[in-house]
């Protein structure tokens, strides 16, 4: 029988595992779990943001943690702004964060640009020809009369 022993990156702690044997998978709240103890280096049942952060960093998170970063995940996971966060209010923030919406099904599409009008050019009127006189252009000639 295998078992899994704790949770590797905050990806796993979303993602379900196949375990082989009688026991039963562990459940999304018990990965958190897992994961919050493993953040929580000091052991004081709560986390900071410098351990959060530095959690994040080293380990993977899910796509939906990554995608708002970690300031924003720890914003989400401590509203109240005390700079520390329970492993009960991991546990719903993280639920929280990972079930949301994407954010950009949500932003409306840009409308497509209309496409321009054609430009139609009027015809010119045909110039009418210039009449040359038979001893040449005008002007060219001098009369001087003595």
């Amino acid at each position: 029988m295998s078992t899994v022993s704790g949770v590797s990156s905050m990806r796993e702690a979303a993602m379900p595992q196949v375990k082989s044997g009688a026991s039963k998978p562990a459940s999304p709240q018990q990965k958190l779990s897992s994961l919050f103890q493993q953040i929580d280096t000091a052991g004081k049942g709560s986390i900071t943001k410098a351990q959060f952060e530095q959690a994040f960093n080293k380990l993977n998170p899910p796509p939906a943690v990554k995608a708002i970063g970690a300031d924003a995940a720890f914003s989400k996971l401590d509203p109240k702004g005390t700079g520390s966060v329970s492993k009960q209010d991991f546990i719903k923030g993280m639920e929280a964060i990972m079930t949301q919406p994407k954010v950009a099904a949500a932003q409306p599409k840009a409308a497509p640009a209309a496409p321009a009008a054609p430009v139609v050019q009027a015809a010119a009127a045909p110039a009418a020809p210039i009449a040359v006189p038979p001893n040449g252009p005008i002007g060219n000639t001098i009369n001087v009369s003595a």
